[in-house]
């Protein structure tokens, strides 16, 4: 396992710990949302706040009752804990969960790492300027603290008095018929934190680390109740910490699980290689596949996959058809290699041969290239670097003859596509025929395909079909050279302009 810091390694294991307590309470119908500084990183960071060491969440009361009765019952394992009250010394008015396998060190003890479950209580319009009230009581008590003479002891105690009076006023009313105001409860800190209900609710989405979680519908309004200014960073000194972070324990196979989760990289590359390159022939004579073509001593699909494993992509899968016996010797070169052949390949389309490599990518995230393509190494990197999950990498029109186009939609999304650019009105890019696809995004592919029943469908129409009823990324990179050697025109213009231009770069 490469090295990581002790930070994020508690980041991960808290992260895992969240997702199971997520996936509870879909399976329960459950309420939550990322709350304080979680909530504070999703906003600012997309993800933990660099020097973050916990993650917060936050229920309503009911929500956080049911969840208490139904985790001890069935959410308790051999890898988490609810710790709550009952639990001797525990005198915090919220929950942990906390894992039983990674732990800190608190007053020289081993305890497991958590995340934190903060209740939410409903009040009515009408108890408003009590909990206000309350509030200046809080404030009073805590100033008076600070100069305990004569007199203040006197006032202390009145103050003391009266908000015990307000504390068990407010409990009785709460959570009551009108739900007006949510509140933490009021014994949580010094100040009482207070929320418009309608400003929560109904709960919004948002990235977190990679992943989408539950956050306040008006999260500005609810961050500036707790932090102001909340998108300008702290000074580097009250960057803290709340854990003794170089006393942690991990149990280190659980660990590489965890990591290997949240750091998913994509492994596996899929090349399409089945077709029989018919325009080509004329230099081929059909006695080599089009991606066995050399471009100064190097074949076109032995570039590409030296590229691919520059990259760290650590099996490569092609699907092979005509000529399939050439593609076999290659396994002998590169022992990442795997080949699954179209037997139908005269009569089937790019997603024919791409549904036929369905059991080799299994659950993986690919890489989904063409076998008759040249390109930089940068358009691997560009993919690679995309945070979203699928991508589809698009150019500025390339003027080629045989070119497809997809519309931009929102600036980041695939719309239709087309031959025919001038048919786009807005944003369009060229497809390069390189595109990263998540597992979800695989699988609906050969669903469809399967739907279709159509073997002249092309992988390019059926991400269209997809994308009409979900959001598909794609990711248009001018200046990335490439090109698909399709033709003679295609392969002239590699020869007197693209390749050149590679050899200026560094590459073969």
């Amino acid at each position: 396992m490469k090295e990581i810091s002790n930070l994020k390694k508690i980041q991960y294991v808290e992260q895992d710990i969240l997702d199971y307590v997520v996936e509870f309470c879909k399976e329960n119908k459950i309420e939550y949302w990322l709350d304080w500084g979680t909530l504070l990183g999703c906003i600012r960071h997309e993800g933990f706040i660099p020097w973050d060491d916990d993650i917060d969440i936050a229920m309503p009361r009911e929500d956080y009752d049911k969840f208490i009765e139904l985790f001890k019952k069935k959410g308790e394992n051999k890898k988490f804990k609810l710790v709550d009250n009952t639990i001797e010394n525990f005198k915090f008015p919220f929950i942990k969960i906390m894992s039983l396998k990674h732990f800190s060190t608190e007053k020289n003890k081993k305890v497991g790492i958590w995340i934190d479950i903060f209740p939410f209580d409903y009040y009515s319009k009408e108890e408003i300027i009590k909990l206000e009230t309350l509030n200046l009581y809080k404030q009073k008590i805590n100033k008076l603290r600070k100069n305990k003479n004569f007199c203040n002891k006197i006032l202390l105690e009145i103050f003391r008095f009266k908000r015990k009076k307000l504390y068990k006023q407010l409990n009785k009313v709460k959570n009551l018929e009108e739900k007006y105001i949510l509140s933490y409860p009021l014994n949580l800190e010094d100040k009482i934190w207070t929320f418009d209900k309608q400003k929560v609710f109904p709960l919004r989405e948002k990235k977190f680390n990679g992943k989408e979680y539950k956050i306040p519908n008006d999260y500005d309004y609810y961050l500036k109740k707790h932090y102001g200014e909340y998108m300008k960073l702290p000074k580097i000194e009250d960057r803290q910490t709340h854990l003794d972070i170089e006393k942690c324990f991990f149990d280190e196979q659980d660990l590489e699980r965890i990591i290997a989760k949240y750091e998913k990289k994509i492994k596996t590359a899929v090349i399409l290689v089945a077709g029989m390159g018919t325009r080509l022939r004329n230099l081929t004579n059909d006695e080599i596949p089009k991606p066995f073509f050399k471009i100064n001593n190097i074949t076109l699909i032995e570039r590409s996959i030296d590229r691919l494993l520059s990259i760290g992509i650590k099996k490569i899968i092609l699907v092979t058809g005509h000529l399939d016996n050439f593609f076999e010797k290659l396994k002998k070169k590169y022992p990442q290699v795997l080949t699954v052949k179209n037997e139908n390949y005269k009569n089937t389309s790019s997603m024919g041969s791409f549904y036929c490599a369905k059991e080799l990518i299994g659950n993986d995230d690919i890489l989904l290239l063409e076998g008759d393509l040249i390109y930089e190494r940068q358009a691997l990197i560009e993919l690679l670097k995309s945070n979203e999950k699928d991508t589809i990498l698009l150019t500025e029109d390339k003027k080629m003859s045989d070119d497809y186009y997809y519309e931009i939609l929102e600036g980041k999304y695939i719309g239709k596509l087309t031959f025919d650019a001038s048919t786009i009105e807005g944003e369009y890019g060229e497809l390069t025929g390189i595109q990263k696809l998540s597992n979800e995004l695989c699988k609906l592919m050969f669903k469809k395909y399967e739907e279709e029943n159509n073997l002249k469908l092309g992988y390019e129409y059926c991400i269209e079909k997809i994308a009409e009823e979900r959001k598909i990324s794609c990711k248009r990179v001018d200046g990335i050279l490439w090109s698909e050697i399709d033709d003679e025109y295609q392969l002239k213009r590699v020869l007197d302009t693209i390749y050149p231009e590679l050899l200026k770069k560094g590459e073969r």
